[in-house]
């Protein structure tokens, strides 16, 4: 009698499609270094660095490659707008007034991952796209967890993110502390700032900087970044 092959109890990833994540500075070579290995990263980028697009595509290729251990991605950012611009004053209803917010994120995973693909794994619940508000009163176990924008979090908030997470869990904070859009703009005030300084000793957590050298969108960026600087 033939004996039945048991089937594997090894969880599977929903993610079929090999993640490749290519670093095109040292700086972000560091960086993706830093995801494999720690608990929690904070980074301080230039815009055009990459720093949402690798955490976002290292936070796929965890899921897929360790599905053992990370079976979810929630990537959260602040519900702040450029210049003060209100919530109220945008067209439509909820869901429409916060997909301004969620674009960035939903772009990045659509960078590795096809739209379709997209799509079915948030309704599936192993993606999700929120906001601080929503957060409160969670944690988050086998989760990787992407604070983008965090720049513009107060510390409140950030103590608030930071806290959510459980057994299992990476959490990636990024941002430009250069462009903050919240009303203060007392720099101890600043959730993203706050945490470099108060974590940097901590172990487990690791601080790294992106700068002008790591910019790899269109080279009039670097440029005009730096007549700001």
């Amino acid at each position: 009698m033939v004996k039945r092959r048991e089937k594997s109890k090894e969880p599977k990833s929903k993610l079929k499609r090999e993640i490749k994540i290519e670093p095109r500075t040292d700086g972000q070579s560091a960086y993706i270094d830093l995801i494999e290995s720690q608990d929690i990263i904070i980074c301080n980028g230039k815009a055009g660095t990459g720093k949402t697009l690798l955490a976002v595509g290292m936070a796929l290729k965890l899921l897929r490659e360790r599905p053992d251990k990370y079976r979810r991605i929630v990537m959260v950012r602040p519900a702040i707008t450029v210049q003060g611009e209100e919530l109220g004053f945008l067209p439509g209803d909820i869901d429409d007034k916060m997909r301004p917010f969620m674009m960035p994120m939903l772009d990045s995973l659509k960078y590795f991952i096809m739209n379709s693909d997209v799509i079915s794994l948030m309704e599936l619940g192993i993606i999700e796209v929120s906001t601080i508000s929503h957060m409160r009163g969670r944690t988050f176990n086998n989760c990787i967890i992407i604070f983008d924008e965090a720049q513009n979090s107060t510390t409140s908030q950030m103590k608030m993110v930071v806290t959510r997470i459980g057994f299992n869990t990476k959490l990636i904070i990024e941002g430009d502390i250069t462009q903050s859009d919240l009303e203060s703009k007392e720099i101890e005030n600043n959730g993203l700032y706050d945490a470099m300084v108060r974590f940097k000793d901590i172990e487990g957590v690791s601080v790294c900087s992106l700068g002008s050298k790591d910019v790899v969108r269109s080279p009039i960026l670097n440029r005009i970044i730096e007549t700001y600087d």
